[in-house]
């Protein structure tokens, strides 16, 4: 269970705070990225980026 535990907060960190193995994270991937922006909509009934964000927040 305490090793099922350390990967998932490895994982988290790994997503939000530190550099990841493909690149940039989460929070590197959407810096400087506008409200506006994020809140736009590629096509009728696909997600928006906010959406998306907020998912997986």
């Amino acid at each position: 269970m305490a090793r099922d535990l350390d990967l998932l907060l490895l994982t988290l960190d790994q997503a939000y705070d530190r550099k990841s193995w493909h690149g940039s994270n989460l929070k590197g991937g959407l810096r400087g990225l506008s409200v506006d922006l994020a809140a736009l909509r590629p096509a009728p009934g696909r997600p928006s980026i906010q959406e998306l964000v907020v998912h997986l927040a």
